[in-house]
């Protein structure tokens, strides 16, 4: 694994992996994690100035953003500065859209504390920031200096949130065939739903090999290899939005892994072996309450359309991703296969 990209079990090195002492530094994170991790952060950094978001989605969007560039302004930060991200996906989304965009661009180090921001948001460079109700529309692709994983930090991760980042683990595990990562998920269940270190180190790093290979063949999208990241997000990302986030962006991305296999060329048989694996970590893959029309329309917001036209991440079988331009009386028909209509 490259160097930039570091698993330990504590934040003990973290003041020994930071060697550029002589740039100025801050810390972003959020009321839940700063309490748990702060001053472990802090006593490898120094007493930095820190500044503290409320936890949630709803805190991802432009307002927020414009404290943070006070904040930086007020501490002085200049174009030599680095940014610490301490927290899970939307506080990796902003402090990373933050650097991005912040005299031009400054350096960030992520420094995730959820699963899902372990094995996905905090790899790959991707920053950005929610419109309204609309995910993620305003962004940049900015990639981290470094990223330190601390996998400790799962064990005091809500089970709520285990089960939204292990959506994005099993989407890892069905776009690629490195190592088996389908057969081992399904093998060690148990010992991953208990957070085993040995096994969650695994997973995490695994995942991350798989998205890595994928963002640095492909790093902003151009050849269409990084789509297939995309999988179940089309849907995903519409009902993320549809319940004002009140749904976990892992639990979605299931639901729409669901409903793009409905779409698929897949086997029936693996489509049960996959909906197994979706119930041995609690995630679902269907959704009560939602109209399919509306969950339609959401899904033309969505910044993965082109040209009025929805592609969406299609599964051939098991670690065979395609991408597909469907009709929309198709994926209308499929989108009520995974609500009550």
């Amino acid at each position: 694994m490259e160097k930039s990209l570091y698993f330990r079990n504590s934040y003990a090195d973290l003041g020994t992996v930071f060697t550029d002492k002589n740039r100025k530094i801050c810390i972003i994170t959020d009321d839940n994690v700063r309490p748990l991790y702060l001053d472990a952060v802090k006593k490898s950094l120094g007493n930095v100035p820190v500044f503290t978001i409320i936890a949630g989605e709803n805190s991802k969007n432009l307002a927020t953003l414009e404290a943070i560039y006070r904040f930086f302004m007020e501490i002085k930060l200049d174009r030599n500065s680095i940014v610490f991200a301490l927290g899970g996906g939307v506080v990796g989304d902003l402090a990373g859209f933050a650097a991005a965009t912040f005299m031009r661009g400054i350096d960030y180090v992520q420094l995730p504390t959820t699963l899902i921001a372990q094995v996905d948001s905090g790899i790959g460079g991707k920053t950005a920031v929610n419109l309204g109700n609309i995910k993620n529309i305003v962004g940049a692709f900015h990639q981290p200096k470094w990223i330190y994983i601390n996998i400790s930090t799962l064990n005091t991760l809500p089970r709520r949130e285990f089960i939204s980042g292990m959506g994005e683990v099993v989407k890892h595990a069905l776009i690629s065939t490195y190592n088996d990562y389908f057969g081992y998920l399904h093998k060690n269940y148990q010992a991953i739903n208990r957070l085993d270190y040995d096994c969650m180190l695994h997973v995490v790093e695994t995942s991350c090999r798989i998205k890595r290979k994928i963002v640095e063949n492909d790093e902003k999208e151009t050849i269409g290899l990084r789509t297939i990241l995309n999988f179940g997000h089309c849907v995903g990302h519409a009902l993320e939005s549809l319940s004002n986030y009140t749904l976990t962006h892992g639990v979605c991305v299931a639901i729409g892994m669901y409903a793009a296999l409905k779409m698929s060329s897949i086997a029936e048989s693996e489509i049960d072996d996959i909906i197994s694996l979706f119930n041995k970590f609690e995630l679902p893959h269907k959704l009560e309450g939602y109209a399919a029309e509306e969950i339609l329309s959401f899904m033309y917001k969505d910044k993965k359309t082109l040209n009025d036209s929805l592609r969406v991440v299609l599964l051939e079988k098991i670690g065979s991703p395609y991408v597909e331009n469907l009709d929309e009386k198709l994926i209308l028909e499929k989108i009520r296969g995974i609500t009550d209509e």
